[in-house]
């Protein structure tokens, strides 16, 4: 969830209870990341992506 950190920043509601399981999992995710720096969450964000590209060739 770098890229919901860097695009909207903290998790601004509380988890909703009538979520389904992919929609809790992706929230708690982005909550995890709370606090994160805008680029601190852009560079981790790149890495991963340069990485999954690395997998892919």
């Amino acid at each position: 969830m770098l890229y919901k950190q860097v695009s909207a920043g903290d998790a601004h509601s509380r988890q909703l209870g009538a979520m389904g399981v992919v929609s809790w999992a992706k929230f708690n995710a982005w909550a995890a990341r709370e606090s994160t720096q805008c680029t601190q969450a852009t560079a981790e964000h790149a890495k991963l992506v340069a990485s999954l590209l690395a997998v892919d060739r």
